[in-house]
C-alpha cells in the first residue's frame, strides 16, 4: 500500500485541514503526518526531528538552504 506522508508545522493549517485530507484517503493508503503540534490529529503522526536541517527552526535565515527565501 503507498504511504501519504504530509508535513504541517506553525498555524496556517489547522488539524481539521490534515484531517479532512485524511478522511479522504482512508483505507486506500496509508496516511501519516510529521508535525510539530500533533492535538487534534486524526492519523498517525511522527514529531519532527528536532536536528538540523529537518527542523523548521534551521530553515529560515540560513544561505546554504534552498528554503531559506519567502515562497
Amino acid at each position: 500500500m503507498k504511504t501519504i506522508l504530509t508535513l504541517k508545522y506553525g498555524h496556517k493549517y489547522d488539524a481539521g485541514d490534515v484531517n479532512s485530507i485524511y478522511e479522504h484517503t482512508e483505507g486506500k493508503y496509508n496516511y501519516v503526518c510529521v508535525t510539530d503540534d500533533p492535538k487534534g490529529l486524526d492519523c498517525d503522526t511522527r514529531e519532527i526531528p528536532n536536528i538540523e536541517p529537518l527542523h523548521p527552526k534551521f530553515w529560515f535565515g540560513k544561505e546554504n538552504y534552498c528554503w531559506d527565501r519567502s515562497k
